[in-house]
């Protein structure tokens, strides 16, 4: 709409961690990073929605219908994820010669 000097604002869902990560929102000119960064963070904190997901109608039908119950092996299988190291390979570590 030509109202904005940004074309996208990214949303990042870590807590408390990436507040305005690399490529965001840029200071005014007078302003310093830190003085946005806090005005990002009261921003944040003051329109943040706390919820409980089960409670959340959407949530409640994809449980009764197809995942039966919180912590169930369907569950598990679509909606959790495991992080595990990723070892180098020694072809990776050739590119640098």
């Amino acid at each position: 709409m030509g109202k904005c000097d940004y074309h996208f604002l990214e949303i990042m869902a870590c807590p408390s961690g990436c507040l305005n990560g690399g490529g965001q929102i840029k200071p005014q000119p007078g302003q310093s990073g830190k003085e946005l960064i806090q005005l990002l963070e009261t921003a944040y904190v003051e329109n943040v929605v706390v919820a409980d997901p089960f409670n959340n109608p959407i949530i409640k039908g994809l449980y009764s219908e197809w995942l039966e119950q919180p912590g169930s092996e369907k569950a598990k299988k679509y909606l959790h994820t495991e992080y595990h190291p990723v070892v180098k390979s020694i072809t990776s570590q050739l590119q640098n010669w």
